[in-house]
C-alpha cells in the first residue's frame, strides 16, 4: 500500500528548473572566480565577482525570504537556523572574495585564500540537491509565491553584498 503519492505540478517542474538553473549558474561562476585568482588575473577576477555578486544577492534573497521559512513546516525551524548559517558563510566568505578581487598584484597567499573562500561556498550549491527533493512536497500556493519572491528580488537587482548589508537583518 502506498501512503504518499506524489505527483509532479507544473510550479513544482517550474521551481525545480528555476532553482537548479541558478545554482548551476553560481557553482559555474564560483569555479571560473576561483580559476582566474589561480591565474592571478585581476581584471577577470573583478569581473566574475561582479557577476557573481549581482547574480547571487536576489537568488539568496528569496530562498532566505521565503524558501527556508517554507522549508521550516517540513524540516522544522532548526533547518532554518542551518541555512542561514550556510548563507553566513557564503557571505562572509564573498565580503573577503571583494577585498581580494581589488588587489592588483595578488600574493601566493592571497590566492590560496581566495581558492579556499570559493571552496567554502560552493557547498551550499552542491548540498541544494537534496532539500531540492522537498520543494515537491511544498504545495503550488508556496511554490508561485516563491517564484514571485524571485522574480521581485530580480526586479530589486541588489548584488549580495548590498542586500545582506541594507536589507537581510531588518
Amino acid at each position: 500500500m502506498s501512503y504518499v503519492t506524489l505527483r509532479t505540478t507544473t510550479a513544482q517542474q517550474r521551481f525545480s528548473l528555476v532553482v537548479r538553473g541558478e545554482h548551476r549558474v553560481i557553482r559555474d561562476l564560483l569555479v571560473l572566480l576561483a580559476r582566474a585568482f589561480e591565474l592571478r588575473d585581476t581584471e577577470g577576477v573583478r569581473s566574475i565577482f561582479g557577476e557573481f555578486a549581482s547574480f547571487a544577492g536576489p537568488h539568496f534573497r528569496y530562498e532566505e525570504e521565503v524558501l527556508h521559512p517554507a522549508f521550516a513546516g517540513i524540516f522544522g525551524p532548526e533547518y532554518g537556523d542551518k541555512l542561514r548559517v550556510d548563507h553566513e558563510v557564503a557571505i562572509t566568505s564573498a565580503e573577503r572574495l571583494e577585498e581580494l578581487s581589488e588587489v592588483e598584484e595578488l600574493t601566493e597567499d592571497e590566492v590560496e585564500e581566495a581558492v579556499w573562500l570559493v571552496h567554502t561556498i560552493l557547498p551550499h550549491v552542491s548540498d541544494f540537491e537534496g532539500p531540492g527533493l522537498i520543494v515537491e512536497l511544498l504545495n503550488d500556493e508556496t511554490l508561485e509565491s516563491l517564484l514571485r519572491a524571485r522574480e521581485a528580488a530580480r526586479r530589486d537587482g541588489l548584488d549580495l553584498l548590498t542586500w545582506s548589508a541594507e536589507v537581510r537583518g531588518q
